[in-house]
């Protein structure tokens, strides 16, 4: 059933950096910068979350369909793998969708005629309605 809803690409797929001078990260896999970010009030005013380009991440749109790539074309022309991982909102746009099968099935299709050898084409789900925020 066609849904009029947002997505939203992972969260690692953003960048946190301090407002005055973007090569400086807040924060990374390891943790946050401590001192940018020694509590939640100060690390909101010294940190800014960029955007995110959803395209040049492998994931678009094309009519109804969610389309995601795992290649894409780099500037410099060759392809690159980029991984990527998207989420759909619900209707407030503040938690994930979960979803509830009928008879507990999904049909989904993948195109593989250009997948190279040893990549997965698969699909995953995950039950996560705050994105983690709890």
């Amino acid at each position: 059933m066609p849904q009029e809803e947002a997505i939203v690409m992972d969260e690692f797929f953003r960048n946190i950096h301090e407002i005055n001078d973007t090569t400086v990260s807040c924060g990374s896999w390891a943790g946050l910068n401590t001192t940018l970010c020694p509590d939640a009030e100060t690390c909101a005013e010294n940190c800014a979350l960029e955007g995110v380009d959803h395209a040049a991440n492998g994931v678009r749109t094309e009519g109804d369909a969610l389309m995601m790539n795992q290649f894409v074309k780099a500037p410099n022309g060759t392809y690159v793998s980029v991984g990527p991982r998207a989420y759909l909102l619900d209707v407030e746009e503040q938690n994930y969708e979960l979803f509830k099968f009928l008879d507990m099935e999904i049909t989904f299709d993948v195109d593989v005629s250009a997948l190279v050898c040893g990549m997965n084409g698969a699909l995953y789900l995950a039950e996560m309605a705050d994105g983690r925020r709890s």
